[in-house]
């Protein structure tokens, strides 16, 4: 955990509690499984998709006991694990078939396109 830096799952979790949440429905609520939410609300650095979705479902400004998730919402940070990566055997040999965001390619193809977007907004 960095310096200075609050345990966001402790906070989280706190708040459900005083407010009398009940986890499972909020899992369900919030499309996870128990777990989960439970390995979420363990986590020092908890996802800040997962606490906008929290808040959101439950009409909660975690911001105001969050300090850093402000910092998160300004610089555009919202950490969330990939929806959906599609992989296919491709015809050519050793070239895997990629599918990410719509956009299927050779898993080098859209490397590379990440690459370039990566670049242009760098420039």
């Amino acid at each position: 955990m960095k310096r200075n830096q609050v345990h966001r799952g402790e906070i989280v979790n706190k708040i459900l509690r005083q407010k009398g949440v009940n986890l499972t429905n909020l899992a369900k609520s919030i499309g996870v499984s128990k777990p989960t939410l439970y390995i979420q609300l363990d986590r020092s650095d908890m996802f800040t998709s997962y606490i906008l979705k929290i808040g959101e479902e439950l009409d909660i400004d975690f911001t105001q006991y969050i300090p850093d998730l402000n910092e998160d919402l300004a610089d555009n940070i919202v950490s969330e694990p990939v929806e959906k990566i599609e992989f296919k055997k491709s015809p050519e040999p050793l070239e895997m078939m990629v599918k990410l965001d719509g956009t299927e390619g050779t898993l080098h193809r859209v490397i590379d396109r990440l690459m370039r977007i990566n670049e242009a907004i760098a420039g």
